[in-house]
């Protein structure tokens, strides 16, 4: 057998390993200027090992307004490497905490991708069986405004309670947010 398109590669193209972000969760409900956890896992599914040459790869994480993948509208939120193989069936989890972007309010989706393309790698640093399914995505995640601030004034307090015009008077209040 060949290169199987990868230096450093031997064998059959069959026995590749395939990464694949197989769990994300996010917070469901977040302000914008708040933050709010990530967390995913990302499985080798395929039938071999990732290749020691091949063991380091990055995982980008987006804001998406839908379920589809396009990095010409998503928000690029954040990156992490992850270095080490990855054996047939094993995985690794990642949590991560982002800040909710204050210009962006609405029905939002976390997309996880692990080891994406770049215009030095156009598959990836990993070669695996299945390019194309290296993407998770979590539940609807709603970023709104807070709410308006609903101030009251209580326990107002004059001292002396009593004068005439032109005397000075001390005057203490509480003002509480009740929103």
């Amino acid at each position: 057998f060949g290169d199987a398109h990868a230096p450093g590669h031997v064998g059959n193209p069959a026995d590749l390993d395939d990464l694949q972000v197989t769990s994300v969760t996010a917070s469901d409900h977040v302000q914008v200027n708040k933050p709010f956890t990530v967390n995913y896992t990302v499985t080798n599914t395929g039938p071999g090992a990732t290749p020691p040459n091949q063991s380091t790869w990055d995982t980008y994480v987006y804001l998406s307004e839908d379920t589809l993948f396009d990095p010409s509208r998503d928000r690029f939120i954040g990156t992490f490497s992850h270095a080490g193989a990855l054996a047939p069936g094993a995985s690794f989890t990642k949590s991560a905490t982002f800040t909710a972007p204050s210009d962006m309010v609405g029905t939002f989706y976390v997309l996880v991708k692990t080891d994406p393309e770049s215009f030095t790698a156009p598959v990836g640093k990993v070669l695996e069986t299945n390019e194309k399914n290296n993407i998770g995505l979590s539940a609807a995640m709603i970023i709104d405004q807070p709410p308006p601030s609903d101030l009251q004034v209580a326990n107002i307090q004059f001292v002396p309670t009593a004068g005439k015009v032109g005397d000075t008077i001390s005057v203490t209040y509480t003002v509480t947010n009740v929103s």
